[in-house]
This record gives structure tokens, sequence and C-alpha cells, in this order.
């Protein structure tokens, strides 16, 4: 039962993958057209009333205008915490997630073949050596080799949004010498790939900043 599960696992990951890339091409093919979004009327307007008050030159209007979009910014993020504070309450306080690492240049060169693969977004499977066989495991999170860091971070940035606001947090990487560890949490400062640890300081100290203003401009 369990080979069957994973070759079905396997089958619908392929599945995506392939259907993944047809939309990347049918996207690439239709150019410019297919890149245009729709764009919300309501966002239209507020932009026109805003090019109209800054076309103006009146600095009552102006400041009006000000008030009023840092009165709904600070009210969107009154709502971003209370969305938050849900998702971090039925995720759980303890969350365990697994990153699989590409292949290097030298593995590859040596003809060894990946003995784990990103079945979906929550399941890995593994291939066991000792009974020739692939197995499936769960976890809360799983990325795959081609997950990218920034994508990583977004994964785990709730956790981080959550220390502004009083609670204690802990991400921590665990795993055998050579398996990304190093990567995922501190990352490649000289191409710009920056880690979770990196990521989370600039995040912090950035929303410090931006609430240390609010309370000067009140």
């Amino acid at each position: 039962e369990d080979q069957h599960r994973m070759s079905i696992s396997m089958k619908n990951h392929l599945e995506e993958e392939i259907q993944q890339l047809k939309n990347q091409l049918m996207a690439a093919t239709n150019g410019q057209q297919s890149r245009t979004d729709e764009t919300d009327p309501a966002e239209l307007d507020m932009d026109d009333n805003i090019e109209e008050v800054l076309l103006s030159n009146n600095p009552d209007m102006i400041a009006e205008e000000f008030r009023s979009l840092a009165k709904k910014v600070s009210t969107q993020k009154t709502h971003n915490a209370e969305l938050l504070a849900r998702i971090l309450k039925l995720q759980g306080n303890i969350q365990v997630c697994c990153r699989i690492r590409p292949m290097s240049i030298g593995e590859s060169q040596k003809g060894l073949h990946e003995v784990a693969q990103s079945l979906s977004e929550t399941e890995v499977g593994c291939f066991d050596e000792r009974t020739q066989s692939w197995k499936s495991y769960a976890f809360d999170k799983v990325w795959g080799p081609e997950t990218k860091q920034p994508d990583v971070f977004r994964d785990v940035e709730p956790m981080v949004l959550s220390v502004i606001d009083g609670y204690n947090s802990c991400i921590f990487a665990y795993g055998q010498t050579g398996s990304g560890k190093t990567y995922t949490m501190e990352g490649d400062k000289e191409n710009g790939r920056y880690g979770i640890s990196q990521r989370t300081i600039q995040k912090i100290f950035g929303m410090l900043q931006d609430r240390a203003k609010e309370h000067q401009e009140k």
C-alpha cells in the first residue's frame, strides 16, 4: 500500500510540475497580454483622488489626505495582526518543516540519485536503501529543491511578526553536515541570497522603525 501510495503521490507531483511548466509557457507566449492584471475600480478612483490632491498644491487638502491614508494603513495593519494571530493559533505552537536541497554538481557527476522528493507542500518521499522502497513523511511545510530564500522566509514570516507583538518565537535548523542548514539560516550574502536570520533582523527593525514613526506622528 505504501509503495502504491508513493507512486500515486509522485505521479501527481510530476503532473503538477508539468502543468506549471505549461502555464509558464503559455504566459510567455501570450506576452504582455497575459501579464496584464485587472485593476480594482476602487483603487483607480483612489489613485485619481490622490493625484488630484497633489496637483491642487493645497497644503490643507494634502495634509487631510495624508491623515486619511495613515488611518487606512493603521486599520489594515491591525486587521493583518488579527489574521496573523488566527493563523498561528491554527498552525499550533510547534511546527516542523522540511527543506530539500538540490543535488550538487559533484553529486551529479558521480552519478548519484535523489533520495528525497517533495510530493506536496506537506509530504516528503524518502528512499530507504535497506528495503529498496520509498516511504513518505508528513510535515507542517515542505520546501522542494526549487524553493528560493524569499519563499522560505515568506512561510516563516508570521512567527517573526509575532515577536513584535510580544510573543516568544524560535526558529532553528537541524540536519546532518552538508544538508543546507547554514544556507537556510545565514544564506549567501555575496549573491544577496540572505537566509532567515538576516531577513528576520531586517524585518523586525524595519517594523520597529515604522511603529516609532506612527507614535511620533500621533
